[in-house]
């Protein structure tokens, strides 16, 4: 099970970060690049924009709109999204702006923030894998014409963690990282 992922990611966060001063949460190794705390706001925004489809699953009440039935690239997609999103940075993309983290200094609440967030990922992901809800297909919130299986998604959402975690974690290994 994919959810499985879910509190070992949690733990690392806990682990690499969870001591970390404020000053260290928000330093950045160049002006165009992010904080630890800004790799993690990221996951959350990002992450949350799918929190009411999931929502919605559970509840019963998704109703498939045409193109999510109909889509012929639908099990592509998401395994193309897998590859090019996931922890094997390949390639940098720009985030698109419904996912850009905050600007501004993070608080030293990101760590619980996104302890807690992760906690309601991981019950729906748990609730999402059961085998009702293999079939479904879901829209991006960036993108009405991108659609993806529900089990693609979840990986999805795990992989592009496992990404900015390895982000966050190359900010906190920088020889110039304050102590």
């Amino acid at each position: 099970m994919l959810s499985s992922s879910i509190p070992s990611l949690t733990a690392t966060i806990d682990k690499e970060f969870g001591d970390l001063k404020l000053i260290q949460l928000n330093w950045k190794p160049a002006p165009d690049q992010w904080s630890i705390g800004q790799c993690l706001d990221h996951l959350i925004v990002s992450n949350a924009k799918y929190l009411p489809v999931l929502l919605t699953i559970i509840e019963g009440k998704n109703k498939p709109s045409f193109w999510e039935k109909n889509n012929p690239l639908s099990n592509y997609t998401g395994k193309q999204m897998i590859k090019t999103l996931g922890k094997n940075v390949v390639k940098k993309y720009k985030s698109p702006r419904l996912f850009i983290p905050s600007e501004s200094t993070v608080s030293q609440n990101i760590i619980s923030d996104f302890k807690n967030h992760q906690d309601e990922i991981f019950q729906l992901f748990l609730e999402l894998e059961k085998e009702k809800y293999k079939h479904i297909v879901v829209t991006s919130p960036v993108a009405s014409l991108i659609t993806l299986k529900l089990h693609d998604l979840i990986e999805l959402i795990i992989v592009h963690e496992e990404r900015h975690i390895n982000q966050a974690l190359r900010v906190k290994n920088n020889i110039n990282f304050p102590n």
